[in-house]
């Protein structure tokens, strides 16, 4: 994955925001997340919520965010951006692509504890199964990592 350093996001940016072809601003979307500078993260979350970009294309920024960046994506999402999130995507399939790429690569308990708890009072029948299946798929990688850590699994 390419990690994109501050002068490259702002270059990368500027394409975007010059570019005229639809295919041009989605590729350019889709490298745009993929620093692990908190502050590009941020600015790159920021630009999705841009009444200019169509709802389609947010995707491209959560897909190739680096693994880093999901963390910072994650305290982005919380308290400040969820309620402006669900108000502008409802909980259609980009809601769900935005919740699967931030939350799902999560890998420990105490992270589907935070997911499982922000989320507690606000899911909606629709979101049910989904969020289970996340907070699920991050509590199996986390005891996969834990069987590793204790020579668990053996690779020889």
């Amino acid at each position: 994955m390419l990690l994109l350093s501050r002068s490259e996001f702002d270059s990368l940016l500027k394409l975007y925001i010059e570019a005229d072809a639809v295919q041009e601003k989605a590729r350019t979307l889709s490298y745009i997340a993929s620093s692990p500078d908190p502050d590009v993260v941020k600015e790159a979350l920021d630009l999705i919520l841009n009444d200019e970009n169509r709802e389609q294309d947010t995707v491209y920024v959560t897909a190739r965010m680096s693994l880093e960046g999901r963390e910072t994506a994650w305290i982005w999402l919380k308290p400040r951006n969820w309620d402006v999130i669900v108000k502008r995507w409802g909980q259609g399939m980009v809601f769900h692509r935005f919740n699967r790429d931030i939350v799902t690569p999560f890998s420990s308990d105490e992270m589907a504890e935070q997911v499982e708890e922000f989320f507690s009072n606000r899911v909606t029948p629709l979101f049910v199964r989904i969020l289970k299946q996340s907070i699920e798929k991050i509590q199996i990688k986390a005891r996969w990592i834990d069987k590793i850590r204790q020579g668990g699994i053996s690779y020889t």
